[in-house]
Protein backbone atom coordinates (compact mmCIF):
# COMPACT_ATOMS: atom_id res chain seq x y z
CA UNK A 1 0.00 0.00 0.00
CA UNK A 2 1.22 3.09 -0.89
CA UNK A 3 0.44 5.79 1.87
CA UNK A 4 2.10 8.86 0.57
CA UNK A 5 0.01 8.22 -3.05
CA UNK A 6 -2.82 8.04 -1.01
CA UNK A 7 -2.60 11.19 1.43
CA UNK A 8 -1.48 13.06 -1.93
CA UNK A 9 -4.49 11.88 -3.61
CA UNK A 10 -6.48 13.36 -0.86
CA UNK A 11 -5.25 16.17 -0.36
CA UNK A 12 -5.63 17.27 -3.85
CA UNK A 13 -9.39 16.39 -3.40
CA UNK A 14 -10.07 18.21 -0.62
CA UNK A 15 -8.43 21.14 -2.19
CA UNK A 16 -10.51 21.20 -5.32
CA UNK A 17 -13.77 20.47 -3.12
CA UNK A 18 -15.96 23.85 -4.14
CA UNK A 19 -16.57 26.34 -1.71
CA UNK A 20 -14.17 24.47 1.02
CA UNK A 21 -17.02 22.70 1.89
CA UNK A 22 -16.20 19.23 2.51
CA UNK A 23 -17.96 16.40 3.89
CA UNK A 24 -17.10 12.94 5.77
CA UNK A 25 -18.81 11.17 3.37
CA UNK A 26 -17.36 13.03 0.72
CA UNK A 27 -14.01 11.67 2.04
CA UNK A 28 -15.73 8.06 2.17
CA UNK A 29 -16.45 7.76 -1.97
CA UNK A 30 -13.15 9.35 -2.58
CA UNK A 31 -11.55 6.50 -0.65
CA UNK A 32 -13.83 3.83 -2.89
CA UNK A 33 -10.86 4.51 -5.61
CA UNK A 34 -7.95 3.02 -2.94
CA UNK A 35 -10.26 0.04 -2.16
CA UNK A 36 -7.70 -2.85 -3.56
CA UNK A 37 -5.32 -0.56 -1.19
CA UNK A 38 -7.07 -0.39 1.81
CA UNK A 39 -9.76 -2.78 1.92
CA UNK A 40 -13.09 -2.69 2.65
CA UNK A 41 -14.84 0.06 4.71
CA UNK A 42 -15.09 -1.51 8.64
CA UNK A 43 -16.87 1.56 10.36
CA UNK A 44 -16.47 4.73 11.78
CA UNK A 45 -16.43 6.12 15.00
CA UNK A 46 -16.04 9.60 16.75
CA UNK A 47 -13.25 9.86 19.02
CA UNK A 48 -13.08 13.60 19.83
CA UNK A 49 -16.35 16.28 20.33
CA UNK A 50 -15.76 19.54 21.31
CA UNK A 51 -18.87 22.61 21.68
CA UNK A 52 -16.87 25.92 20.12
CA UNK A 53 -20.15 27.42 20.09
CA UNK A 54 -23.65 27.28 19.98
CA UNK A 55 -23.49 26.94 16.41
CA UNK A 56 -19.57 25.47 15.64
CA UNK A 57 -18.23 21.70 17.08
CA UNK A 58 -15.09 20.51 16.33
CA UNK A 59 -15.04 16.52 15.70
CA UNK A 60 -12.13 13.95 15.21
CA UNK A 61 -13.45 11.18 13.50
CA UNK A 62 -11.92 7.80 12.76
CA UNK A 63 -13.08 5.84 9.34
CA UNK A 64 -11.44 2.34 9.79
CA UNK A 65 -10.67 0.06 6.48
CA UNK A 66 -9.41 -3.43 6.74
CA UNK A 67 -5.66 -1.81 6.42
CA UNK A 68 -6.18 1.88 7.03
CA UNK A 69 -7.59 4.38 9.67
CA UNK A 70 -7.75 7.59 8.35
CA UNK A 71 -8.61 10.42 11.43
CA UNK A 72 -10.43 13.42 10.03
CA UNK A 73 -10.39 16.38 12.11
CA UNK A 74 -13.62 18.93 11.25
CA UNK A 75 -15.84 21.58 12.43
CA UNK A 76 -19.27 21.20 11.82
CA UNK A 77 -21.91 24.01 11.42
CA UNK A 78 -24.99 23.04 13.45
CA UNK A 79 -26.89 25.86 11.60
CA UNK A 80 -25.84 25.88 8.43
CA UNK A 81 -25.72 21.43 8.24
CA UNK A 82 -22.02 22.61 6.86
CA UNK A 83 -18.71 20.53 7.44
CA UNK A 84 -15.13 21.80 7.11
CA UNK A 85 -12.38 19.47 7.07
CA UNK A 86 -9.41 20.70 9.09
CA UNK A 87 -6.64 18.03 8.15
CA UNK A 88 -6.50 14.27 8.36
CA UNK A 89 -3.86 11.33 9.08
CA UNK A 90 -3.64 8.09 7.64
CA UNK A 91 -2.64 5.51 10.36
Amino acid sequence: MNLRKIKLALTVDLLNKSGGNSSIQSVKEFMIAFKNEVGNFIGQTIIKHLQLSQALVHQTISIQYEHLTLHINFVNNISTSSQYIQGFSVR
